[in-house]
């Protein structure tokens, strides 16, 4: 584009006017060339802008697939190409703000978020929340979520589960554990459901956190969620390996206890 501005100033038209006069175009007809001249390179420019959302989405798929083979730098520079071209690319801004949170650039992947939650993207309240979480904002953390789940619009169950596994996690966090329990048996029905379970990628957090929940209100069933909770764990996920520890730890004793002869 810079190129073709620069074609269209006063010593670019002067080398354009050369050219005519080469060719022995009629003066007459040179207004005509300019005019028709301009036009086109207006209507390419029309084009073009009406085609900045198609080639923000394809620089923003390939940012997905640099991320997918590793490609963190590639990833990086695809996101913001996609973003510059169309600034309203939310999916952009937020899979360059998940790519930041991977790196732990926890500020910049912050900025990015926001911004996706402006477009109401769940994932982007998810997880704004739960960064808003990990600092200890939970009174911010508890509005993100509850906004993510109450938007007028699908929810996709792996995002839904994470809204409410996290509200669990700040209730749980908060001391207000009925509500905690609420929240954590929904995130939990969600990944034991056959027909969502596959599309959730950490089912084993829920129950993690459940067990504490039970294990805090000594209420039943908390073995039981310790149990799921060392089954399901991922060493993918770092939020669970605290979990899977303390886990095991309360495990160990039941699993000594000897039957009465």
């Amino acid at each position: 584009l810079l190129q073709a501005k620069n074609e269209l100033t006063e010593s670019g038209w002067a080398g354009f006017q050369q050219v005519l006069e080469r060719w022995r175009v009629p003066r007459r007809l040179r207004e005509e060339v300019h005019l028709g001249a301009t036009l086109t390179f207006l209507a390419f420019l029309l084009s073009f802008w009406f085609c900045l959302p198609e080639i923000s989405d394809w620089y923003n798929r390939q940012g997905l697939a640099d991320a997918d083979a590793g490609k963190v730098g590639s990833a990086e520079q695809n996101y913001e190409r996609a973003i510059a071209l169309n600034p309203d690319n939310v999916a952009a801004h937020f899979n360059l703000g998940s790519l930041y949170e991977d790196l732990q650039e926890f500020d910049k992947a912050q900025k990015q978020y926001l911004i996706a939650v402006k477009g109401d993207l769940p994932e982007a309240y998810n997880n704004l929340g739960r960064l808003y979480l990990k600092k200890k904002q939970y009174a911010e953390a508890v509005a993100l979520l509850q906004q993510g789940l109450q938007l007028n619009q699908d929810i996709p169950p792996e995002v839904k589960y994470s809204l409410f596994k996290n509200l669990g996690w700040v209730r749980l966090q908060q001391g207000r554990t009925a509500e905690a329990q609420a929240a954590l048996q929904v995130a939990v029905s969600l990944a034991s459901d056959p027909e969502t379970q596959q599309y959730i990628e950490f089912p084993g957090s829920a129950h993690c956190l459940l067990a504490k929940v039970l294990e805090k209100e000594k209420l039943s069933g908390a073995l039981a969620q310790w149990q799921k909770c060392t089954e399901l764990a991922s060493n993918k996920n770092p939020d669970e390996d605290a979990w899977v520890h303390e886990a095991q730890l309360k495990l160990k004793p039941a699993k000594n206890v000897l039957p009465k002869p």
